[in-house]
């Protein structure tokens, strides 16, 4: 792809080094931007397209300030960028999944082809003291950070990862020393407060019916696994494929008729150590792996009749883990394979964060940090077009795609 760039020499700049600044779009994006340009009016539609393409090309953080450096200097000054971002009416969730969809058409799915739903959320650290929706969470690296949570999901499709919602978090509780924004004070604006279950769920209610007939599959972590987000998926007709944490209680049966409440870390290993023919299969996230399992139809607390596999590393760990799904006929393999490509949100969340600047926002307002989210999985959405443009179309249902679209071998070879 040719990109139209001026190099200019600047004394605040590294040193003096050559900034980089797009002075046109390449005529190539012209079948991702065009369907996308009945959301915005002339101005917007200006300020949409430039804002997506040096978010995918520029270096540094990805602020207003440094979007507005990596432009020519025709554009406008980054205050009308800035009232773009916060002020202007577009909406960003119509825009990406449509992008999305856009995506989802070139590959021209077959019909009964599955898909994954893919749901998780993240956490982004801020230091700023008046930002909306701040909140104390708990992270994996940290004990205790103050920033925001962003519940997200992204369609996986033929191994090909595809940004689908992105859906800021508004902490019931607010940290101390820490002030909504300006704007919010002067509107006196109250949010209602809404879990993040709750948003999953939304997200699965909201998903549209697909114009292929596809078979959805949708994926999270034991976090999600609760009654609002499996009666979503129930009253939606998709099946869901999670993890339960090795405390939650179960009902299994015992002989005929008799049935008897356990949890799944006491269950796991009564079934282990009775059974020695378990069945071993390949399979995981991680290259090809073996592993011990044993499937079985049990009652699991404000679920229901779901079925449970327990599986175990071959020769490797001791620790059991238990899938749950509602499909009941669907095989122990075919369980641990579709599980196991829920950790392609997570490649999705880093790829976002590293390289197109996730959590560089510096807005203190919650529509402003909303479209800033929604921005950068288009342009994780634009990079993906731009690497379908080297692969042969139609795309076989074989995977193609191995995983999600590196960014930076995008970049460096276009």
């Amino acid at each position: 792809m040719a990109i139209s760039i001026t190099c200019v020499f600047s004394r605040t700049y590294k040193g003096g080094m050559a900034m980089i600044k797009v002075t046109r779009l390449p005529n190539s994006l012209t079948g991702f931007f065009t369907p996308l340009k009945d959301f915005f009016s002339p101005a917007q539609w200006e300020h949409f397209r430039f804002l997506i393409l040096a978010f995918c090309v520029i270096s540094g953080r990805r602020t207003i300030r440094n979007l507005r450096n990596g432009l020519s200097d025709r554009h406008s000054h980054r205050t009308n960028l800035h009232d773009f971002v916060i002020q202007a009416e577009w909406d960003p969730v119509v825009v990406t999944q449509e992008a999305t969809l856009g995506l989802l058409k070139r590959l021209k799915p077959q019909k009964n082809e599955r898909i994954y739903l893919i749901i998780d959320d993240t956490k982004i650290e801020k230091r700023g003291t008046r930002m909306d929706g701040l909140g104390t969470y708990h992270d994996t690296a940290k004990k205790h950070i103050t920033g925001h949570d962003v519940v997200s999901a992204v369609l996986l499709f033929r191994g090909l990862v595809l940004p689908w919602a992105m859906d800021l978090h508004e902490a019931k509780k607010k940290p101390r020393r820490c002030k909504p924004s300006v704007r919010r004070r002067k509107s006196k604006e109250k949010r209602p407060f809404v879990k993040t279950t709750e948003r999953a769920a939304r997200i699965i209610e909201s998903f549209p019916d697909l114009p292929w007939d596809l078979y959805v599959v949708v994926l999270f972590d034991s976090y999600y696994l609760c009654s609002k987000v499996v009666k979503a998926c129930k009253n939606r007709g998709f099946v869901f494929v999670s993890r339960a944490k090795k405390n939650r209680k179960i009902f299994v049966q015992s002989g005929k008729k008799r049935e008897y409440s356990t949890n799944v870390s006491k269950r796991g290993s009564l079934l282990f150590r009775k059974r020695r023919n378990i069945q071993t299969i390949r399979g995981g996230s991680k290259g090809t792996r073996k592993f011990r399992v044993i499937g079985e139809i049990g009652r699991l607390s404000k679920v229901g009749t779901v079925k449970l596999v327990f599986s175990q590393e071959y020769k490797r760990s001791r620790k059991i883990v238990c899938l749950v799904t509602n499909n009941k006929k669907m095989t122990n393999r075919h369980v641990l394979d579709a599980y196991a490509q829920r950790w392609w949100i997570e490649v999705f969340f880093k790829e976002a964060k590293q390289h197109l600047g996730l959590s560089d926002y510096q807005t203190g307002h919650y529509e402003g940090i909303q479209k800033h989210l929604y921005l950068v999985a288009i342009a994780f959405a634009l990079l993906t077009h731009v690497r379908l443009d080297g692969y042969s179309l139609p795309i076989t249902p074989p995977l193609i795609f191995n995983g999600a679209p590196s960014l930076e071998r995008a970049r460096k070879k276009n």
